[in-house]
């Protein structure tokens, strides 16, 4: 949501409508993190994964399409839940399936990786700023969010990992594919 202050800006809205949009998005995180676990006991990981990428594209594509300030907030609630939900539950069930003595390296290759493709992301909507108005950058990175979450069900073997218990999980990755692990002992002491 780097884009949210030239959004608001670009509507001609006050400040305070930008607090509010930056706490519905906060709060909406926070709701997630709170609901995650019982979550998981109705709905299965893979749906939920599905579902929470597909309202989050669906949700951003709204928001920059509406002018209703209280629907742009509530969207934006919307917005901050349902990642949140996303990354509770991928990131969750990835850390636990790295083998326990690499998850530190891994989180922090993660993290390096995040950062990266922050960075690029912003500078293409930098550049594309140029071309068009920052709703309908939302708009286009919304669909671009949709076709990829779309396409998650491509993944070979993504269901059956996702649905696999905490327990079954653990160390996944390792016992899957143990040749990607050979230079562990050189790593590790």
């Amino acid at each position: 949501m780097t884009l949210l202050p030239l959004y608001v800006h670009e509507r001609g809205y006050s400040g305070f409508w930008f607090s509010l949009l930056q706490l519905a998005l906060g709060m909406g995180a926070v709701v997630a993190t709170f609901t995650y676990q019982q979550s998981t006991k109705y709905v299965k990981r893979p749906h939920i994964s599905m579902l929470s990428l597909c309202i989050t594209s669906l949700a951003l594509i709204a928001f920059s399409m509406t002018h209703n300030k209280v629907v742009m907030v509530i969207l934006l609630g919307l917005v901050g839940f349902m990642f949140t939900m996303n990354q509770l539950n991928g990131q969750t069930h990835r850390l636990l399936a790295i083998p326990r003595d690499m998850r530190i390296r891994f989180t922090a290759i993660n993290f390096t990786n995040i950062r990266l493709a922050t960075t690029i992301g912003i500078a293409v909507a930098g550049a594309m700023l140029d071309h068009m108005s920052v709703a309908t950058l939302y708009v286009v990175f919304g669909i671009l969010s949709l076709v990829c979450a779309l396409t998650t069900v491509l993944i070979p073997g993504y269901y059956e990992f996702m649905s696999l218990t905490e327990d079954e999980v653990a160390g996944y990755y390792q016992r899957r594919f143990p040749n990607a692990f050979i230079l562990q002992k050189f790593f590790t002491h």
